[in-house]
């Protein structure tokens, strides 16, 4: 079963402007202009939390961009049919191709270049009136392959070159065993971006890009009076794995596959120690290549439609596993070790983009999980309690 949901991404229009030939190079210039050039502006992100490594604050690399103007028509599929090129998204989507930018690279700072150089110019080349023409611009972050693909849900009518553009995100792991160790590193931030009827603008186009992911780390507290020593900390189980954004309108529908990855997430290199009565103070795996922020899980999170009281947001079978010791102050002889102690990993429901600090709290002879989400006010049911015996 998949699940969905209806995402909301930015609808922007710009003044009308008039219009300049397809595509070619600016000339005599020291600036590109906006109203002949179709440009880029540093694009904005939607911050829900107040991570500064794990969920990026703006964009360190390149995103993909996918333009669209005039669909095909419907009649004769060969030809592009300028009469509706001023229609509404809602009405051409499921008619389109990407033929204003189709996989498009275009850097952090919004900087772009054809495959034969120069820009690309707003369209100029049918008999009607180009300023009424509408465009919309799909992208996503980051660009290269392997992590978005770009793919057309087809209309009633439609030929094979046209549809409803559709991304698909997956993540980089295709592994069938929880034995495998996974690499948290590997997983990017992705983000999706759109921008519907636009017309020609005076300005750069500016995307505010959205996260698809949720991310988490760990961080250990001691409330006893015995000294803790944290040995191994591992989060194992079958996770999701991949996500659908479809743009049939201008409110997006987000879906969640059922196809897992399975694997293990290390998130502890060498021991821990935990002070009675105090706190572990770096995050579980903090290193200077991590900024000492410890490791951090970018996971995709279902969407539970049916609201069922048991969901599991993550995948299945999802489970954290930690080796500890403990000692009396000042002391290097064990009172009490214990190995492969497991609970059920079980979060309430994760928001996009944000960032959650999974506290262990050891209180007597068990932790106790408290999901904290790193924003300014708090969300809701999304901090639990879990026992680990």
């Amino acid at each position: 079963m998949k699940t969905t949901s209806k995402i909301l991404l930015p609808l922007l229009t710009a003044p009308l402007l008039l219009a300049a030939s397809c595509s070619d190079e600016p000339s005599g210039q020291t600036s590109p202009d906006p109203g002949r050039y179709i440009l880029f502006a540093p694009p904005a992100l939607t911050l829900q939390s107040n991570s500064s490594r794990s969920l990026e604050r703006s964009l360190s690399g390149d995103f993909t961009v996918y333009g669209y103007c005039a669909p095909q028509d419907i009649k004769d599929k060969e030809n592009i049919s300028w009469s509706n090129a001023a229609a509404s998204w809602n009405d051409k989507s499921g008619f389109v191709t990407p033929r204003v930018f189709s996989e498009q690279r275009v850097s952090a700072e919004g900087k772009y270049a054809l495959a034969g150089g120069g820009l690309r110019a707003w369209e100029s080349q049918s008999p009607y009136d180009e300023k009424d023409f509408k465009y919309s611009f799909i992208a996503h972050y980051p660009a290269g392959e392997g992590v978005f693909s770009m793919n057309r849900k087809m209309a009633d009518g439609a030929a094979a070159s046209m549809g409803v553009p559709e991304l698909t995100f997956t993540m980089p792991f295709s592994y069938a065993s929880p034995l495998e160790m996974l690499d948290a590193d590997l997983v990017p931030d992705a983000m999706v971006a759109a921008v519907f009827d636009l017309q020609k603008s005076g300005t750069a186009v500016k995307f505010r890009f959205g996260h698809l992911l949720s991310s988490f780390r760990f961080m250990v507290n001691n409330y006893t009076n015995l000294r803790l020593e944290i040995k191994r900390v591992e989060l194992i189980g079958s996770f999701y794995r991949s996500a659908k954004v479809n743009f049939k309108t201008t409110t997006p529908e987000h879906s969640v596959g059922t196809d897992m990855y399975s694997g293990t997430y290390s998130l502890l290199d060498e021991s821990q120690f935990v002070p009675a009565q105090g706190s572990a103070g770096d995050y579980l795996g903090a290193s200077e290549a991590n900024n000492n922020e410890g490791v951090t899980l970018k996971l995709l999170a279902g969407l539970n439609p049916d609201k069922l009281p048991d969901y599991d947001y993550l995948g299945s079978g999802i489970k954290l596993v930690m080796d500890y010791t403990l000692y009396e102050p000042g002391s290097t002889e064990p009172v009490h070790e214990y190995t492969n102690v497991t609970t059920n990993f079980l979060p309430g429901q994760p928001k996009a983009g944000v960032r959650y600090t999974v506290n262990l709290n050891y209180l007597g002879n068990e932790f106790v999980l408290v999901f904290l989400p790193e924003t300014d006010v708090w969300e809701g049911d999304e901090d639990n309690d879990i026992i680990i015996n």
